[in-house]
């Protein structure tokens, strides 16, 4: 059975929990709609925590309607994958059989597909019956959470001044409680109704558990059901197929020849060439993220010496693991995009048509983007990958960040949270050797830059021309101990300016500007002038130290705001963290990089609350505003300079790492 025939196997059992998470996300906002509108949020909250039992009761109907069908489903799924994996290799082996080539068998096929069918079906429904019970009682959790979160925010008074500011009117109780509604259930659609939590504390979907656990149930059926039948008819040695994009285990096993009785040696071909086998014990096989492992896409057939020739073989391992990250993002686009057209269920169904309006155009910029990334890595482009049951082309969606997600997998892992230096190591300095010529360094440089969606400025590359080779391996030494030891994403590129000739671009706010970061490109811009050799960095400082003296001794002259920044600058200090190398500049952007590609709006609001308290500790450019704030405060954790920072940073950064690798 083909991979293609695997997932559509499988698909109408994912495409029954993905409705039933759209019908259950729906049912919880028809619920919040149905609240008394003009009540105080007060009044509102204790009404519908009131009513969750009511909901509860709702969601239980509605799952067991679901369940009803899925345990027939499941039967029809495995039996289909026994059946197709034992039929396909029957007529060759009673073919070989009758001519004397392998052994005969009495086994009728009935019975192999019974032992194989034996060993998961049990487990597989179990695994549905958990599925159905954690979704129900994760629904009338994120009912309750709505509730909570709705009534928090609606009476955040810097919630309110944001929506007068947005609206240009004065917002009442009302207004300001169904706006906050409107931004949960993006959160709710976002998160969506997890199916199953695992041992890291890792919510996973409906449709990526389902599709998930009954593909590798049934792959699992189809294999043990074709191992089953080799051993009837006594063929001992596999081939296991190989394809691009192969994931890391999986690849060290593809286009191979295995011996199941765990034997190392040489057999011959079709035409007498010789070909080596490995024992089957020495493969990933049995391991998760192995070889027909979970949502593994390999096959195996059976190879008989003197007869059977290899038709796989190992890919270039550069070249799987690229295209094994194109399809990897790829998938990434597709989540987005049905996430999308999961929330717009939930604001047709609380009646916001308002949210309804805006989300369109996102979901349309979305779709566009997977479309435009799939053209630009030859990738295929399949619209079903993208399907959500119930969806309605009528409307649209739009989901926030999935970044506090990642954070709050890991969250029940211990944290010191003290500050001092045990709360996390310091970065360890990948070994670093410093390029002899700016062609050298720009290639290096390549590793760490991506091409975001959109951007038409730095296309994913890494450009040094203008600047010495000395300030190219500083950038490049910042690049290596920080994205070699932290899993931050990669930047869209590095550009090298003369913001003399910058046509208004307003890419520095100054001339004198060494470096800045595009929160809407995603990358950083370098100043040429300032890094083109040791003497004109050397001579910015100098010029910087002189205004910096300069202001100092005049602060009396100075009024407004300026003076209350040069008294802050004047407190904390110095300038900034550092010895101002371009290392040190460098890492200040990433700083930013992080604030914009990293934080959500809840992060920042949490650790920025910290800003008045620590800034000064830091930098005198970390009390300038809160966004200096945060590279500061990077820059000061580069260092290792734990004493001065917020704790909840130093947690933030150490469980987002933490996330990343547990991944």
């Amino acid at each position: 059975m083909t991979k293609l025939e695997m997932m559509q196997l499988s698909q109408s059992l994912s495409d029954l929990y993905t409705g039933l998470e759209t019908d259950l996300i729906a049912n919880i906002a028809e619920y919040l709609a149905a609240g008394n509108i003009d009540s105080p949020t007060a009044q509102w909250k204790i009404q519908m925590l009131a009513q969750l039992g009511a909901l509860d009761k709702s969601n239980i109907k509605v799952i067991t309607e679901y369940a009803g069908i899925a345990p027939d489903m499941l039967t029809e799924v495995l039996e289909t994958a026994a059946l197709s994996a034992v039929e396909e290799l029957e007529p060759g082996f009673q073919k070989l059989a009758r001519n004397g080539i392998i052994n005969g068998t009495e086994v009728p096929i009935e019975k192999t597909m019974a032992r194989a069918l034996t060993s998961y079906q049990k487990q597989a429904k179990q695994s549905l019956n958990m599925v159905n019970t954690v979704m129900r009682y994760k629904a009338k959790s994120a009912a309750q959470k709505i509730i909570n979160d709705t009534a928090e925010l609606a009476e955040k008074q810097s919630f309110i001044n944001t929506l007068n500011k947005a609206t240009g009117k004065v917002v009442t109780g009302a207004e300001s409680r169904q706006a906050a509604m409107r931004q949960c259930i993006k959160e709710m659609s976002e998160k969506g109704i997890p199916a199953f939590v695992d041992k890291l504390g890792r919510e996973w979907s409906p449709e990526a558990y389902i599709n998930m656990d009954i593909r590798t149930t049934a792959n699992n059926v189809a294999h043990q059901a074709q191992f089953d039948r080799m051993e009837d008819y006594g063929v001992d040695l596999i081939e296991v197929s190989s394809h691009a994009g192969a994931r890391p285990k999986c690849a060290e096993d593809q286009g191979k020849i295995f011996n199941r009785k765990n034997k190392d040696g040489y057999t011959i071909d079709l035409h007498g060439r010789k070909i080596k086998y490995y024992s089957w014990k020495k493969s990933s096989y049995g391991e998760p993220n192995g070889i027909l492992g979970i949502n593994c896409g390999h096959h195996i057939y059976p190879f008989i010496p003197g007869i059977s020739y290899q038709k796989y073989f190992p890919y270039d391992e550069y070249d799987n693991q690229e295209q094994y990250k194109k399809v990897q993002g790829q998938r990434e686009l597709e989540r987005r995009v049905r996430k999308s057209k999961r929330e717009c269920i939930a604001l047709e169904s609380v009646g916001d048509t308002e949210g309804l309006k805006k989300a369109k155009e996102t979901l349309k910029t979305r779709q566009q983007a997977l479309k435009q990334y799939c053209t630009d890595n030859d990738l295929k482009y399949k619209p079903d990958r993208t399907a959500v049951v119930n969806y309605k082309k009528s409307v649209a969606g739009f989901t926030p960040s999935d970044k506090k997600k990642r954070i709050a997998e890991i969250k029940a892992k211990s944290v010191d949270k003290s500050g001092g230096s045990a709360a996390i190591p310091k970065v360890l300095k990948s070994e670093f050797v410093p390029a002899k010529s700016i062609e050298e360094a720009q290639k290096y440089a390549q590793k760490y830059v991506k091409s975001y969606f959109g951007d038409k400025t730095f296309k994913g590359d890494a450009n040094f021309k203008g600047i010495s080779i000395d300030n190219a391996n500083e950038i490049n030494r910042a690049l290596t101990d920080i994205f070699d030891n932290y899993g931050f994403p990669k930047i869209s590129g590095i550009k090298p300016i003369d913001p003399l000739s910058a046509k208004g671009k307003k890419i520095f706010s100054s001339a004198d500007a060494v470096m800045a970061y595009s929160p809407v490109e995603h990358g950083v811009y370098i100043n040429k002038n300032v890094l083109k050799n040791n003497n004109t960095l050397t001579d910015y400082h100098k010029n910087s130290s002189e205004a910096w003296e300069t202001v100092m001794d005049n602060i009396d002259k100075l009024s407004g705001p300026q003076k209350e920044l040069a008294l802050r600058y004047k407190e904390a200090g110095r300038t900034l963290v550092g010895d101002g190398s371009a290392y040190d500049y460098f890492v200040h952007e990433i700083g930013h990089h992080i604030e914009w590609e990293v934080f959500d709006a809840k992060t920042n609001n949490l650790i920025g609350n910290g800003m008045k308290e620590y800034a000064g500790k830091i930098s005198g450019y970390a009390t300038s505003s809160k966004s200096e704030y945060f590279a500061e405060s990077f820059s000061a954790f580069v260092k290792g300079e734990y004493n001065k920072l917020d704790p909840e940073y130093i947690e933030f950064i150490r469980l987002y790492d933490l996330s990343i690798k547990n991944k």
